[in-house]
């Protein structure tokens, strides 16, 4: 397998890459953080794309290259959870990982622009600031958002400050000098960002998550950028169901544990 450098990212276009995932056209656009491997750099057939917390596989595999893709896996896909593109993958459960990967579901939505609601959007967000300060992540907040793991995704996965202040798309909750619930740009490519979002657990329940939620997606019709939500449990889907989004399917994900 052949790791490719920031100037031979154009290549992954040559493969049939999943519809619609910001995180890898982000990276490719040299926005997001990653690293990449193809089988050979003129018509590949095959790659492995490690993107913010995600190892994405990328088409077929020939049982022949399996032992040069097995080094890369096993260190790369630590803590990670793993996409496949083609069934022909699973098969790496077995060979490479013995069938220790656990199966997680998750859940996608449509990719709807005109769905939402402004006016809908708008009243969540007023409910909250009768108590709350909402504020845009700034500066300041992205070093913040940085300091502990719960917010960090907020703007961890853009390669730099200057990066995410451009592009990205935030807002938290604060409660004096603590943030205690925010909604922001996962990911970012050219027209879309992926949506990351958390609360505080003793704050939860007071509807904060569907503000700085509803604040996101009014920023991004503003910009043109189309505010995609996938869902990693039921509790997610229900927020984006809430907001305007609709459910599209189920699908799984493969965590390495090890």
């Amino acid at each position: 397998m052949i790791k490719l450098l920031k100037d031979d990212l154009h290549i992954l276009y040559h493969l049939d890459l999943p519809e619609g995932n910001v995180d890898i056209h982000g990276y490719i656009q040299g926005v997001i953080t990653g690293q990449a491997w193809v089988n050979k750099k003129v018509n590949p057939t095959m790659a492995i794309l490690v993107i913010a917390d995600f190892c994405i596989l990328i088409r077929k595999l020939e049982i022949e290259e399996e032992v040069n893709i097995k080094n890369i896996l096993l260190e790369h896909s630590k803590g990670k959870l793993i996409i496949f593109n083609n069934p022909i993958w699973y098969k790496i459960n077995e060979k490479i990982f013995n069938g220790q990967l656990k199966a997680y579901k998750r859940y996608s939505t449509k990719w709807e622009p005109h769905v939402f609601h402004r006016n809908k959007l708008n009243k969540y967000i007023l409910e909250v600031e009768k108590e709350f300060n909402i504020i845009r992540i700034d500066e300041g907040l992205y070093y913040k958002s940085l300091e502990e793991y719960w917010t960090a995704d907020f703007c961890s996965n853009f390669l730099s400050k200057e990066k995410y202040l451009q592009h990205g798309v935030g807002y938290v909750v604060m409660k004096e000098e603590e943030i205690i619930s925010g909604a922001s740009s996962y990911s970012y490519c050219e027209g879309a960002i992926d949506i990351s979002i958390e609360t505080k657990e003793k704050y939860r329940g007071k509807g904060l998550a569907t503000a700085c939620a509803s604040k996101v997606i009014l920023e991004c019709l503003d910009r043109g950028i189309y505010p995609k939500w996938d869902a990693s449990n039921l509790a997610s889907l229900a927020l984006a169901k809430k907001l305007g989004y609709t459910f599209n399917k189920e699908y799984f994900a493969y965590f390495n544990k090890t």
